[in-house]
């Protein structure tokens, strides 16, 4: 829905026949669809995050350290 939003968007800017309300009603619809795609990639994040993964990303981690400490 965001990229048929934005690609409207884009649209109606480049007609000059668009009043200038109707601009800021798209702007304030797509502020809207960005603060819920933030807020989704929020949440990802913080699933990514879970416990349940920490120990091996940590691992991980620690393993592409010691693999660039090591000289070639």
């Amino acid at each position: 829905m965001a990229r048929n939003d934005a690609a409207y968007a884009l649209t109606m800017v480049e007609r000059a026949e668009v009043p200038p309300e109707d601009l800021r009603a798209l702007v304030r619809k797509l502020a809207g669809a960005v603060a819920d795609v933030s807020r989704v990639a929020e949440l990802r994040g913080e699933r990514l995050c879970e416990p349940v993964y920490g120990p091996a990303v940590r691992v991980l981690e620690e393993a592409l350290r010691e693999s660039f400490r090591r000289p070639l």
